[in-house]
């Protein structure tokens, strides 16, 4: 099917609600698969003046089409709201997991910072930078691999280019993003980094309820790895390098 609209859909629950609109499970009868469908407030987009960020997110969407990414299969629109069509994640997000979990064995943490990595090369190979890693935009499905979701901080970046943006959340954040020194795709590398010591030990690296001290932490202190005995955390000299 390439044509849908929204009466093509049984809309089956809310999912979740934010400042745009609503993201909703929905099934297309015709072929039994299940769906999550972002509605989206048209007038809201104007109200804040996200027009051309929603643009540049249906374009990225449509671009990420591999396993390890949460693309868009269709897209529609009525007079009040457009609406995103992704396939539905079943697995719940990496963060719900890790935190049931407190921490991975190593092994574990190598699985999924694999496919974090391939499905991020895929991106930056289509000049795109997610700009906002982070365990609760990374998603398990039924069988136990990731789809990286939510590129609404998302940029198309030129090699030479440089964002003078500052965006993302706190504890991920690059330290050229924190000094507003300009950055490019590698603050997607940065935040790959921060995820692997997160799974590993239980926290990030550079961890302060203060935002001033961590972001100083992040622009000037090195990363401690915990003693392994005293914290019974079992890592390698490997994951360390």
């Amino acid at each position: 099917m390439t044509d849908v609209n929204l009466q093509d859909f049984d809309i089956q629950m809310q999912l979740g609600q934010g400042t745009f609109g609503r993201v909703y499970l929905a099934v297309l009868p015709a072929t039994g698969q299940k769906y999550a469908i972002k509605a989206i407030r048209k007038d809201v987009l104007l109200e804040y003046d996200q027009i051309q960020s929603t643009a540049l997110e249906m374009n990225i969407l449509f671009e990420a089409d591999h396993p390890f990414l949460c693309g868009m299969e269709y897209l529609f629109q009525s007079d009040a709201r457009l609406y995103f069509v992704m396939p539905f994640i079943n697995g719940g997000e990496l963060y719900k997991i890790f935190q049931e979990q407190s921490r991975f064995e190593e092994d574990t943490v190598r699985f999924y910072v694999a496919q974090l990595v391939i499905g991020l090369g895929k991106l930056h190979e289509k000049g795109i930078m997610h700009r906002d890693l982070k365990l609760e935009n990374i998603m398990v499905d039924s069988t136990g691999y990731i789809k990286i979701i939510d590129f609404g901080l998302a940029k198309m970046l030129g090699n030479d280019e440089i964002a003078m943006s500052y965006l993302g959340t706190p504890e991920y954040l690059a330290p050229e993003m924190v000094s507003h020194a300009g950055h490019d795709k590698s603050v997607d590398w940065w935040a790959v980094g921060i995820i692997i010591y997160e799974l590993l030990i239980g926290i990030t690296p550079f961890f302060n309820k203060s935002k001033p001290v961590l972001f100083s932490k992040i622009k000037h202190s090195r990363i401690v790895f915990p003693d392994r005995r005293t914290y019974r955390i079992n890592y390698s000299d490997e994951v360390v390098d």
